[in-house]
């Protein structure tokens, strides 16, 4: 029910739960898979190309598309710039994830 949603903010990390496994895999990947992000939206940027970022992954991969949308929109601030705004509102699909 929509009406339980709460809107995203890092009070929200303090309620979520992640099995360590599942955590361990997306942490081991992260630092590399932020970082080309991040260049590759700097590479955008200086083109004057619009940017949208899609996080998919099947099985395991859902789930760790699932943490690395929820860090990515965490990273994304409040900040009015162009990269920041990507980050904030990435396109998540997912297929059979835990």
């Amino acid at each position: 029910h929509e009406g339980d949603d709460e809107e995203f903010c890092h009070e929200t990390f303090r309620k979520a739960k992640v099995h360590v496994g599942f955590f361990r895999v997306y942490a081991s990947v992260r630092d590399e898979v932020v970082a080309l992000l991040q260049e590759r939206l700097e590479v955008c940027s200086r083109e004057g190309k619009r940017a949208r970022v899609y996080v998919t992954g099947h099985s395991l991969g859902g789930a760790m598309a699932s943490l690395c949308a929820l860090d990515l929109a965490s990273m994304g601030g409040s900040s009015a710039t162009s990269a920041s705004s990507v980050l904030r509102d990435p396109v998540v699909f997912t297929f059979g994830s835990p």
